[in-house]
């Protein structure tokens, strides 16, 4: 979680927003390769580094998966997926 932890906390928002804000937060870190492909997330910690519950967290992590950016493992929490070059121009 090293990559985050100069992000600062998200400011007052409703829970939509918060979610849109903290994926669009993760989405960034990963394709600019501050969150490398194998790193672990969970919920807890990504909601400590941006100062928020993790109830957005949850579902922006979803919202990542259903993107491919990250994959969700049961009882085991989300890793980062590797992002290609041509993904990135993409996006």
């Amino acid at each position: 979680m090293s990559g985050l932890s100069a992000l600062p906390a998200l400011p007052s928002a409703s829970l939509a927003s918060r979610r849109e804000t903290v994926a669009e937060v993760l989405r960034e870190a990963i394709t600019s390769g501050r969150l490398q492909a194998g790193q672990k997330l969970t919920e807890s910690g990504v909601a400590e580094q941006l100062g928020t519950s993790r109830a957005p967290v949850r579902e922006a992590l979803r919202q990542l998966e259903q993107e491919g950016l990250v994959i969700s493992y049961p009882y085991r929490g989300t890793e980062v997926l590797g992002v290609s070059q041509e993904e990135i121009e993409n996006v």
